[in-house]
Order: C-alpha cells, then sequence, then structure tokens
C-alpha cells in the first residue's frame, strides 16, 4: 500500500510534468507549430487522465493548486492562440474562395 507522503510524491511530480508539458505546448503554439501542440496535448492529457486524487488528503495536495492554477491559465492562452490561428485559416479559405471566383468568372469572359 502507497502513503499519503508517497502518493502525494508522485502526484506533486506528475504535475510538474503536466505543468512542463503545459508550457512546451504554449511555446509551440506561440512558434505556430501546431503540430506538436497536439502530440504534446495528448501526452498531458494521458498523464493527467491516470492520476487518481481518489484519496487526496486535503492539506497535502494544497500545495498542488498553485500548479493547477498555471495550468488553467496555460489552457487559457492556448485557447485565445488556437482562436486566433483559426481566424487566420478561415482568413486564408476565404481568400482563396474568392480568387477562385474570381478565376472562374475570367473564365467565363
Amino acid at each position: 500500500m502507497v502513503s499519503k507522503t508517497q502518493s502525494t510524491r508522485s502526484h506533486a511530480e506528475s504535475m510538474e510534468i503536466v505543468l512542463s508539458l503545459s508550457r512546451k505546448m504554449l511555446e509551440s503554439a506561440e512558434s505556430e507549430d501546431w503540430q506538436q501542440v497536439i502530440v504534446l496535448e495528448n501526452d498531458r492529457r494521458n498523464l493527467i487522465d491516470s492520476l487518481d486524487f481518489s484519496e487526496a488528503d486535503q492539506e497535502a495536495y494544497e500545495g498542488l493548486v498553485p500548479m493547477f492554477d498555471e495550468v488553467l491559465k496555460i489552457n487559457k492562452q492556448l485557447t485565445e492562440l488556437g482562436g486566433q490561428e483559426l481566424q487566420r485559416c478561415a482568413d486564408q479559405i476565404k481568400g482563396l474562395s474568392r480568387s477562385q471566383k474570381a478565376a472562374k468568372l475570367y473564365k467565363q469572359l
């Protein structure tokens, strides 16, 4: 049986990895490497899914709150960057669509 201290330590270590992955995701998003964001998100999601907080000791896990807060802050930044990228892609598609329409009109002349 794992003691609460050992369990907390492993949760703390896991949360450090989650935080590190989140930071790497943000760096990748800022450099527009969206494929890497997806890979890192899958790794991060798998790690988070593996965590079990069912036997949480309130005091022991209070130290993890700042890490959760930072992950949430990074997620908000990722969402904003993702929205900007989505808008950029939509604008490109609209531009291509206009170009195709112009080309069709030109061919009809």
